[in-house]
């Protein structure tokens, strides 16, 4: 993220774009930018989360519904 200083009297001039801090920041669905200013000058941005790691194991449960039935019997009130 950048900022220049800007001036428009008595001809429009922008300054040298300086950084103000650096980081991967996301677009949203639409395509705009991530990010959002309000009239006093604040701003959010918002980062993207870690990518999810893939899976290393999986559970496998025989007899599922036999399970189910012992554990969480229907009741018929």
């Amino acid at each position: 993220m950048v900022a220049a200083t800007i001036t428009t009297e008595p001809v429009f001039a922008a300054g040298s774009p300086r950084t103000l801090f650096k980081g991967t920041y996301i677009e949203t669905d639409t395509g705009g930018a991530g990010y959002d200013v309000a009239a006093d000058g604040r701003f959010l941005m918002v980062q993207p989360v870690e990518a999810p790691q893939p899976a290393t194991s999986i559970n496998l449960v025989l007899n599922w519904f036999d399970e189910l039935k012992r554990t969480a019997p229907v009741s018929r009130e």
